[in-house]
C-alpha cells in the first residue's frame, strides 16, 4: 500500500514538474526571448481578433491542410537537397520539418490582427531565432468565401518558393542582405537547414468588401545574415540518423538540430 502511495506521490511530482516547465516556456512577457526594445506577439495577448477586423474569422488548421503545409515544405526542402535547383549546391544536412503547435498558436496571434506584417517576436523557450513568412489572396466578387482552401495554401507557399530564383549560390555559404529590392527572404526561411519545426494559422477577413485570407508561419530559425543557409554536399551524407525515406534527401524527422548561439 506504501509503495503504491509512493508512486502516486511520484506520479504527481513528474506531473507538477511539467506543468511548471509548460509555465514557463509560456511566459511570453520574459525579456529574454527577444531583442531590447522588441514586443512578443504573445505578451499580455488575450487572443482574439482586434477590433478594427472586419468580419473575421479564424479558419482551423484541419489535418489535411497540415499535411499540405508540411508536405509542401518538405516537398521544396527535398528539391533543393538533391540538388534539383541547377545553380544551387546540393544539402548534405537538410532537417525534415515537422510540425509544432506553439510556433503555430504564435502564428495565429498575428493572423488575428487583419494586417499582413511581421510581429517584432515571436521566440519560444525552445527556439529564440524563429523565423516567419506571410502571405495572402484577395479575390474580388467572389462573395463572402475564398474557394479551394487546400490549393490556395498550395499557391502562397508556392510564391515563396519562386524567390529561388533570385537567390545565388554564394548566398548559401554566407546569408546576406541583397537589397530592398531583391525578394529571396521567404524563401531561405523555406530552405534553411535548422528550421526543423514549423506552425502556421489562417484567418479570413473583409478587405474592401472582398474576402482576404491571410497565411502565416512559424518556423523553428530564421535567416541570420553571416550564417550559412545549409551545408553544401551530398543530400543526406552528414544525416547521423538516416535518411527519409518519404522526401529524398532529406534527414529523418528525429534528426537533432543545433542551433549556433
Amino acid at each position: 500500500m506504501a509503495s503504491g502511495k509512493c508512486k502516486w506521490m511520484l506520479l504527481l511530482s513528474v506531473l507538477l514538474a511539467a506543468a511548471l516547465k509548460t509555465t514557463v516556456a509560456q511566459d511570453y512577457c520574459n525579456p529574454d526571448l527577444c531583442d531590447p526594445g522588441d514586443d512578443h506577439i504573445g505578451c499580455n495577448n488575450p487572443g482574439g481578433f482586434v477590433p478594427s477586423c472586419q468580419k473575421a474569422k479564424k479558419i482551423d488548421i484541419t489535418d489535411e491542410y497540415k499535411k499540405i503545409i508540411l508536405d509542401e515544405h518538405n516537398k521544396y526542402r527535398s528539391t533543393v537537397a538533391t540538388g534539383g535547383v541547377k545553380w544551387l549546391p546540393k544539402a548534405k544536412k537538410m532537417s525534415t520539418m515537422t510540425w509544432d503547435d506553439q510556433l503555430a498558436q504564435l502564428a495565429q496571434l498575428n493572423a488575428n490582427r487583419c494586417v499582413q506584417k511581421h510581429d517584432a517576436c515571436h521566440n519560444t523557450a525552445n527556439f529564440r531565432y524563429s523565423g516567419q513568412n506571410l502571405n495572402h489572396i484577395k479575390t474580388f466578387g467572389a462573395g463572402d468565401d475564398i474557394g479551394n482552401i487546400p490549393q490556395v495554401i498550395k499557391d502562397l507557399i508556392s510564391s515563396w518558393w519562386d524567390e529561388r530564383k533570385d537567390v545565388p549560390s554564394r548566398m548559401i555559404d554566407s546569408m546576406y542582405d541583397p537589397g530592398r529590392h531583391t525578394m529571396i527572404f521567404h524563401f531561405v526561411v523555406l530552405a534553411a537547414e535548422k528550421s526543423n519545426k514549423i506552425g502556421c494559422a489562417l484567418s479570413q477577413w473583409s478587405d474592401e468588401g472582398n474576402p482576404f485570407l491571410y497565411l502565416v508561419c512559424n518556423y523553428s530559425f530564421t535567416d541570420i545574415i553571416g550564417l550559412p543557409v545549409y551545408q553544401r554536399g551530398e543530400p543526406c551524407s552528414a544525416c547521423t540518423t538516416g535518411c527519409n525515406s518519404a522526401y529524398a534527401g532529406l534527414c529523418n524527422p528525429d534528426e537533432p538540430v543545433t542551433y549556433p548561439f
